[in-house]
């Protein structure tokens, strides 16, 4: 952006200069703009216009110049936001303006994509193999229905990565699949006859699989692609990337979407035929405002509002949430549920009690316990999230904290349960921590995620990110590389799950070495293959020390149960034996 357009976005995001004369002008200035091929010079328009738009100016020659800028920009759906924000924002639509918008909206589902969108599903249509990365809230997700309605598609494969997502794309996808049979449970009894699309974890999709050997799929979705780097430190990871090894090595077409990613391995892109666009716009723009208690202490503009930050996260907190200028509700992170939990607690004495839902109230009351520290939060509006609550209990807060009327939860704490996908009606995202559950840094793709969070596509123009602790980028962690592909010396847990051939030269040592202790062991290659990614050193340990044992009939017992003392011996022996360094670590999500 050059330095006059920057200068004047600053004014505005400042509210210091608000005349009318100037935003026309600066109006004009990215309606000018808009001409550019340059994809910098296009996310500075949008920027501009969606903080003119979060204004709500009332001017006549304002309101016009901002949907010419909207129609030019091809975000059309800037202008429905506007509308049902101000029921007299009517600019006048000029049969050009309506010849534009129906170029963009689908025959198929009627649904109008921006201009981005109609990019992507036009790359898809040429490559059939795609790696999309753009930002949260660029409806990213949206292109899939257009995708299968416009291909005949026998079987098809939505892979979420976590089960909340998987809910919230089998409710949307519920109507206007006609023709197909949807499931969201890997035990569904395939009829060769019918049509599915099926809504799965890699988890449960990799069970499908298993069951359903002959199941051919002939176009999958993957969410969160990231999560297949082996860089994250994240035992799911080789999930992941396994159903991806598997399914791409079909005749399948394909469609990986994640945000914030610099680059896709190489390898696989040239291994699988695969095609990676990048888009680093933000539809709902994004303001970051850094205030760590040990380097940004001081006096902060935000917005209409003045934040003094002192050396207190705690009171930083509450000075930023107390700011009437800084309105919409809070997503608050922090990285273990202890102090997700406690944090929760402590700020829900801040506040009165309010209007809230007693129903819910009461539920928990009955079905958990009185003493939850949950209800007293939410009779405050507070609430938190994370992984050890019941899934019913997570999908009820997120009901509650996306509920606009005065009784809904206005602040919620969570960890990354919350952060991984789910659509909420967060405006604001404050990042407490700048770590993850296990204590280490946060990584930069997961930090952007969270940010991401901020600001809702047709309920926000603007998002607010606020950082109570700052940490510096490593670009490199946006580059998502493939564990068989990229790793140097690769694990053996997941080599042995690729077909021999695609074990690449480099590690067939390793994989050699792995056959040859088997032979040794006298262990057939099925028993540890079929324990997908159990420690394969833990196994044969186990194995060995099962074969010396003099006391196997501590594990026997008769029925479908052991009695607890046998359930002890069992489950005390797997933990020693087969749960790695990460399984052990208080992640706490």
């Amino acid at each position: 952006m050059n330095e006059r357009l920057e200068s004047a976005l600053n004014d505005i995001k400042s509210l210091k200069k608000a005349e009318n004369i100037f935003i026309e002008k600066l109006l004009i200035d990215v309606y000018r703009l808009l001409d550019s091929t340059k994809s910098a010079d296009y996310n500075s328009c949008l920027s501009i216009i969606c903080h003119i738009a979060n204004t709500n100016n009332n001017d006549i020659m304002i309101k016009q110049l901002l949907h010419d800028c909207i129609i030019k920009s091809r975000i059309f759906l800037y202008d429905n936001l506007l509308f049902k924000n101000n029921p007299e924002y009517k600019p006048l639509m000029s049969a050009q303006d309506v010849l534009l918008q129906s170029f963009y909206t689908s025959n198929s589902t009627n649904t109008t994509l921006t201009k981005p969108q109609k990019e992507i599903f036009d790359a898809f249509q040429n490559y059939r193999r795609v790696i999309i990365s753009a930002p949260t809230s660029f409806g990213k997700t949206r292109i899939v229905r257009e995708i299968i309605s416009h291909n005949e598609y026998q079987n098809i494969a939505l892979i979420m990565p976590t089960v909340s997502l998987l809910s919230e794309m089998y409710q949307d996808l519920r109507e206007g699949m006609e023709g197909y049979t949807l499931s969201k449970s890997s035990k569904v009894k395939v009829d060769p006859h019918k049509r599915y699309i099926l809504i799965l974890t890699p988890e449960r999709m990799s069970a499908f699989l298993e069951e359903n050997p002959g199941f051919h799929v002939d176009f999958f979705v993957m969410d969160e692609i990231y999560k297949i780097d082996y860089k994250l430190e994240d035992d799911r990871f080789r999930v992941f990337s396994d159903i991806l090894y598997h399914l791409a090595k079909t005749t399948s077409n394909f469609y990986l979407i994640g945000p914030y990613i610099r680059d896709f391995s190489s390898k696989f892109r040239k291994k699988f035929g695969a095609k990676f666009i990048s888009y680093d716009l933000e539809v709902v723009q994004k303001d970051h405002y850094y205030l760590d208690n040990t380097k940004n202490k001081g006096q902060h503009t935000i917005e209409e509002s003045t934040v003094r930050i002192i050396g207190d996260k705690f009171k930083n907190l509450h000075r930023l949430v107390s700011e009437e200028s800084i309105d919409g509700k809070f997503l608050i992170y922090r990285y273990q549920k202890q102090y997700v939990e406690d944090t929760a607690v402590r700020f829900s004495k801040i506040w009165d009690v309010k209007p809230h839902n007693e129903e819910l109230t009461k539920y928990l009351s009955q079905s958990i316990s009185k003493g939850w520290d949950l209800i007293s939060c939410i009779e405050r509006g507070v609430a938190f999230h994370h992984g050890a609550m019941p899934r019913h209990v997570q999908d009820l807060i997120v009901d509650e904290f996306n509920d606009t009327s005065n009784q809904g939860v206005n602040y919620l704490f969570c960890t990354t349960s919350l952060t991984e996908g789910i659509n909420s009606a967060a405006k604001n995202v404050v990042l407490y921590d700048k770590k993850i559950g296990n204590g280490g840094n946060l990584k930069t793709l997961d930090r952007k995620n969270i940010e991401g969070r901020a600001g809702r596509f047709m309920q926000h123009f603007i998002g607010r990110v606020f950082n109570l602790e700052v940490q510096g980028d490593d670009d490199s962690e946006t580059i998502v590389e493939v564990e068989f592909l990229d790793k140097e010396t690769p694990s053996i847990e997941s080599l042995i799950q690729l077909d021999f051939e695609d074990i690449p030269p480099g590690a067939k040592k390793i994989y050699d070495e792995y056959a040859n202790n088997l032979d040794s062991l006298d262990v057939e290659e099925e028993v540890i293959n079929e324990n997908k990614f159990v420690k394969v050193s833990g196994q044969l340990a186990l194995i060995e020390y099962l074969r010396n044992s003099n006391h196997l009939d501590k594990y026997y017992f008769n029925g479908q149960l052991p009695d607890k003392d046998c359930l002890d011996n069992i489950l005390s022996t797997i933990y020693n034996f087969l749960f790695t360094d990460h399984n052990n670590s208080p992640i706490g999500q």
